[in-house]
């Protein structure tokens, strides 16, 4: 059998990360099987096993897709609306549900808690650089004031940005628009 080009390899992984993506959405980790992402796939075990060791490796491949969407475009925002718009824009209901998912699977996976909790600590740190520059001109007199300032504030636009993925993951009434523009608003002032 011919050799997987690399950017063949990377087409394939990501063919059975999404139907992965897909199983999970539908089902719930718990509930999904290799079998039901074979199938959703189109692909055989082989090719599957061959690109992914077991169901928790594709889990932890479908997080870091998620998690790493959140740091995409931050380099560009300025106030701390700029870093919810940014962060949560992407986020649909769907990738709401996931994430949820993500969480959960964290408290029980030490390798899903690490990837996790690696991720916070880049976007928040991501999120304090950006808004290091508003913080000093909206509050503080020292830099120490404006850093301890800056942490504060890129703590709660991530609590915010968490509590939207709930509230949109739980309530089909929300309209998401809105709930990103009233919390941006709130986190603006």
């Amino acid at each position: 059998m011919p050799r997987l080009t690399d950017s063949r390899r990377t087409a394939r992984r990501e063919q059975i990360a999404a139907a992965a993506m897909r199983c999970f959405l539908d089902n719930g980790f718990s509930e999904t099987s290799m079998a039901d992402i074979i199938k959703e796939s189109g692909l055989s075990a082989g090719s599957i096993y061959s690109h992914y060791a077991s169901k928790a490796d594709l889990m932890r491949s479908v997080a870091a897709e998620l998690l790493e969407e959140r740091t995409t475009g931050l380099a560009a925002a300025a106030t701390p609306g700029d870093v919810v718009r940014t962060i949560l824009a992407p986020i649909d209901r769907e990738r709401a549900k996931l994430l949820l998912q993500v969480w959960a699977e964290a408290a029980r996976d030490p390798e899903m808690a690490s990837m996790v909790q690696d991720q916070l600590r880049t976007l928040q740190a991501t999120t304090e650089a950006r808004l290091l520059n508003w913080v000093r001109t909206h509050s503080t007199p020292t830099e120490q004031d404006a850093g301890q300032a800056t942490t504060a504030a890129a703590h709660a636009v991530l609590s915010a940005a968490q509590g939207y993925v709930v509230q949109i993951a739980l309530d089909p009434e929300l309209n998401p628009d809105d709930l990103i523009a009233g919390i941006a608003a709130r986190v603006d002032r």
